[in-house]
């Protein structure tokens, strides 16, 4: 099983571990965690496997990629393609398309988990309740079943070009 997979299982764990009565905050916290980063690996696995290929022969080479790529620089990426609003230098690659509504909630579903994520992990105040770890878990699966319809788009390529190196574009 692919690791964004598992991830969704250990976080779907995590979150259902306390069957009964109130769930532990630290399982809803890293079960929160544990969700945006099956997004995170799921995104930058397929961005690695349609820059350098899905063959083993290339698997180190993704790997080797896959370490490059920054949680703000993808959220900020992701903020322009949720907003429908890409930089100048981005709009030619989408061949005349627009960016489809799958695609925005895809790059809306990024952004909005990072920062629950940053609240998961760093706000000890804020507290989780089960149904909202279950929500943002449904989120991150919904993400990836939308992804395979875009994957072969020209706003899907250039999504998953500009995860990597969107910020690095220059006019």
């Amino acid at each position: 099983m692919p690791l964004p997979e598992r991830l969704i299982e250990q976080a779907r764990h995590l979150c259902m571990r306390d069957a009964v009565g109130r769930p532990r905050q630290d399982h809803l916290r890293r079960s929160v965690s544990t969700a945006y980063y099956a997004l995170f690996h799921f995104l930058t696995g397929e961005s690695c496997r349609f820059m350098f290929g899905a063959d083993r022969q290339r698997e180190s080479l993704r790997h080797l990629a896959a370490r490059a790529f920054d949680h703000t620089a993808m959220k900020k990426a992701c903020t322009s393609f949720a907003s429908g609003t890409l930089p100048q230098r981005l709009i030619p690659a989408l061949g005349g398309n627009s960016i489809p509504p799958e695609l925005v909630t895809i790059a809306d579903s990024f952004r909005t988990l990072q920062a629950r994520r940053h609240s998961a992990d760093y706000d000890n105040a804020r507290k989780f309740s089960r149904h909202e770890v279950l929500e943002v878990i449904e989120r991150v699966e919904d993400a990836m079943r939308a992804w395979p319809q875009l994957q072969n788009t020209a706003a899907g390529r250039l999504f998953l070009v500009a995860l990597l190196i969107g910020e690095r574009i220059r006019e």
